[in-house]
């Protein structure tokens, strides 16, 4: 049987997908949003890692405070220029095409205390590490379209990035989760409320 495949530069990331095998959770040609918040994620963490290893083995403290400002840039202009991205379209996600890292089930709902949560963490597909991190109540029917679906499935989901207050003082509003400016250039996280998987509303 034939498979559909389109070439796009995230293409090595996907693995051709028979359509006749469980469409609706198939994952998709990413969509041109998706492609340009990947192109946002790859650029400035191609500019901050020479400087990040620069950082350290640098043993001159003026040259390390001009290095350091230089990654601050960068890690301040990348989260403005997603937020920019994102936010036209309300910071919706549409049938974006990823691959899941990992599945885990946890005893609470962290909201209401109660139930059994999936922990979905999804591979962007982005050149840098990019984990979009899902939780859903298990046993609801979002959950059960999952199906027996594993840890290297593609998976295409629809949703709402999450913002979140920082820890720092004083504490302010971000996209992205990580703890620490470093880790958020390397392998940035971001968490999304997924409404639906596939195609298709789960039924």
């Amino acid at each position: 049987m034939q498979l559909a495949c389109a070439v796009t530069f995230l293409q090595a990331f996907f693995t051709c997908v028979d359509p006749s095998i469980n469409p609706e959770l198939a994952a998709v040609n990413p969509p041109a949003d998706q492609i340009e918040f990947c192109g946002i994620i790859d650029d400035q963490s191609d500019q901050y890692r020479p400087l990040y290893e620069q950082v350290k083995q640098q043993p001159n403290g003026t040259a390390q405070d001009r290095l350091t400002a230089q990654m601050t840039e960068l890690f301040r202009a990348r989260n403005q220029k997603i937020i920019d991205s994102l936010a036209p379209r309300h910071f919706h996600v549409e049938v974006w095409g990823t691959r899941i890292d990992k599945i885990s089930r946890y005893g609470q709902d962290r909201s209401s205390g109660t139930g059994t949560v999936v922990e979905l963490n999804l591979n962007a597909s982005c050149r840098t590490r990019t984990t979009l991190q899902v939780d859903i109540v298990d046993g609801t029917p979002l959950a059960a379209t999952l199906g027996d679906h594993k840890a290297g499935d593609p998976l295409a989901i629809t949703g709402n990035f999450v913002m979140h207050y920082t820890e720092t003082t004083p504490s302010v509003r971000a996209l992205e989760w990580s703890v620490t400016p470093n880790r958020s250039m390397i392998t940035p996280e971001y968490h999304i409320e997924v409404t639906r998987f596939g195609l298709s509303p789960p039924t």
